[in-house]
């Protein structure tokens, strides 16, 4: 009976921690494959929702890291934070307002394909009392 008492209070807590985020990023992480080149009378696929941990950095540029076979395997760089996905995709982080570069970790490293003009690697920014919404695309298996 305590220990019911103590999980139901866990849960309880969890639920409005996740209530009382005012900022942060939030959306989906989506598997992208195959061959996704546009044609006639051919849809491209949306992708599926996948459960992944996603790892936040301040902003990181491509001359912090060491890379193999387009995948990040070292990152000179600050951990912010770290968060998983559902079945489904969907994730939600809290972090302060402010740049972070987001990644989701595959088994052959750290994925993610967008820059900015100064070489940053897939920079999201957080504003003050907002959630950034993103839709993540895991595509490397896939062919455009």
């Amino acid at each position: 009976m305590k220990l019911l008492a103590i999980t139901l209070f866990a849960m309880l807590t969890i639920t409005l921690d996740a209530a009382a985020q005012k900022q942060g990023i939030k959306g989906n992480i989506v598997w992208v494959t195959g061959n996704q080149m546009p044609g006639p009378n051919k849809k491209t696929e949306k992708g599926k929702g996948v459960e992944r941990e996603i790892l936040f950095y301040k902003p990181v540029s491509l001359e912090h890291t060491k890379q193999r076979s387009g995948f990040f395997t070292e990152i000179e760089g600050t951990l912010v934070a770290k968060v998983k996905s559902n079945a489904n995709g969907f994730f939600c982080v809290k972090l302060p307002e402010g740049e972070y570069s987001m990644f989701t970790q595959e088994p052959e490293g750290l994925f993610a394909n967008l820059f900015d003009d100064q070489r940053r690697i897939n920079v999201i920014a957080v504003r003050k009392k907002k959630f950034t919404e993103v839709t993540f695309q895991v595509n490397y298996s896939a062919a455009y």
